[in-house]
């Protein structure tokens, strides 16, 4: 094995500081040794960004882990929103950004852009969109850069911390302002790569030059040859034309996959001797695993998430989902909105923001009980569950109910003054139906059991109805 140091220590600190202080461009991810494998005898650790986002397509279960959180976070619905003065969120369902978000290029869809970003993020811990804008300063297109292609120009006017960018293909350079690019990235502490992001492959070169040789090893032994190495002895004494001849014909006999597991015959008193380990002697597959779970631990994807499913059942399966919701995909679309409300949305005005919804899974039962449980103790009101659902509001909804009489405290306007002759309550039916009652008519006498139940009747029908309006895809906005 060869070591050499190509960035890193001293010199390549002295040379960072003579980056910034010329504002020369500072080069994507240095590490401090790049330990490479003589000839093809195996594979060294990833040490910059173009090597980092080639193991998407070299290391399996990198692929499954960068695949998994990049789908799970460009599935996420994008959402803009104002804020009133005593902090309500004001959504906005129309404006010109979400139509460059659905269109951003002349190739690619929003999923395909958002799948990229995060596949870059993932990756090699950074992305860059440039920003192509129009008349009034907003954007036009929105182009994803390769990010071992950018360099970042240190050290701009007035005390910025950047001057520029520089996409490099091919000996083609190309200068972007600050302002046209929006650079996403992984705070790194590295202080060698202070203005590039931290990719979480860098924390896994080893493991995974130690996997993907453990691959190969595994690849080779079954290709080439029924034992993974030894020696052929004889007591008696040959010349080099007889051991070229044993060899060859041992070759033929043991060697490639038409031999596999054929009986070896051995003649002139030789014998083969085994050299090195076999694959239980080098506990092979609990490397593997390990391999696999710091790999796992990495990126923050549960086991369960990406099929292991051993000893995993429904509670597990779903505190698992809600676990990589909350510590791996919240955190990561928390990134992406920060940056875009810091770098992109004020050029919109001041007053608005976007943010991605729907990070956890939804647990219906769970939050029908919920409902149910608020709903009874007034906790929350008609409107407020239907807005929960995604529900239209009903003109009757805004009062809590309370368990006297089943009355709204300002009065029901569809129960009237006697609970006694109350109309049944209703909800809009499906397009095409007719009205149809969704709860029955509140019971007759007092107490708190009759209470819950009407308001639990309530909370059901509003469910359904949510349920209904899904299946025929009615909107209600």
């Amino acid at each position: 094995m060869k070591v050499s140091v190509s960035e890193g220590g001293m010199v390549h600190r002295a040379l960072m500081a003579i980056t910034k202080a010329t504002g020369m461009p500072s080069e994507p991810a240095p590490y401090l040794y790049n330990v490479e494998t003589v000839g093809d005898q195996g594979v060294g650790p990833a040490t910059d960004t173009e090597s980092y986002l080639q193991q998407y397509g070299n290391a399996a279960w990198v692929y499954i882990c960068v695949n998994r959180v990049s789908k799970k976070c460009a599935s996420t619905d994008l959402a803009l929103y104002t804020t009133d003065s005593d902090g309500t969120k004001q959504y906005v369902k129309q404006h010109v950004f979400l139509d460059v978000m659905d269109r951003p290029n002349d190739m690619m869809s929003q999923m395909q852009l958002r799948t990229l970003l995060h596949q870059h993020m993932e990756s090699a811990g950074e992305a860059f969109w440039y920003i192509n804008e129009n008349v009034v300063g907003g954007p036009a297109q929105i182009y994803p850069l390769i990010p071992s292609f950018v360099k970042v120009i240190p050290g701009g006017p007035k005390g910025q911390m950047v001057k520029g960018y520089l996409y490099d293909v091919m000996g083609k350079q190309v200068a972007f302002k600050p302002e046209e690019i929006i650079h996403f990235f992984y705070p790194n502490p590295d202080p060698g790569a202070f203005y590039r992001g931290a990719s979480p492959l860098s924390a896994l070169r080893y493991t995974l030059a130690a996997y993907q040789n453990a691959e190969i090893y595994n690849y080779q032994f079954f290709r080439n040859s029924a034992q993974p190495g030894g020696y052929l002895s004889t007591d008696h004494s040959l010349d080099r034309q007889e051991v070229n001849r044993l060899r060859r014909m041992w070759e033929q006999q043991q060697r490639g996959q038409a031999n596999w597991h054929k009986v070896a015959v051995a003649t002139n008193g030789l014998r083969f001797q085994e050299v090195g380990l076999s694959h239980k002697d080098m506990d092979f597959v609990n490397q593997m695993d390990n391999a696999r779970e710091t790999i796992l631990a990495a990126f923050g994807v549960p086991k369960s998430q990406v099929g292991l499913v051993q000893d995993v059942n429904k509670a597990t399966a779903l505190s698992d989902e809600q676990n990589f919701g909350t510590q791996t995909v919240g955190p990561a679309l928390s990134n992406i909105a920060g940056t875009l409300n810091t770098f992109l949305m004020p050029r919109y005005g001041d007053n608005i923001k976007c943010e991605f919804l729907n990070i956890l899974p939804r647990d219906e039962a769970l939050l029908l009980e919920k409902h149910k449980a608020y709903g009874t103790m007034a906790v929350m009101t008609v409107n407020d569950i239907r807005r929960d659902l995604g529900m239209p509001k009903v003109p009757w909804g805004d009062d809590p109910i309370i368990p006297v009489n089943f009355v709204p405290l300002s009065g029901h306007p569809l129960l009237g003054d006697n609970p006694d002759s109350a109309d049944p309550a209703k909800t809009p039916a499906p397009p095409g139906e007719k009205d149809t009652p969704v709860s029955d008519t509140p019971p007759n006498g007092n107490g708190d059991a009759a209470s819950k139940a009407y308001v639990e009747k309530i909370v059901e029908s509003i469910y359904e109805e949510a349920k209904l309006s899904r299946q025929w895809g009615v909107d209600h906005e």
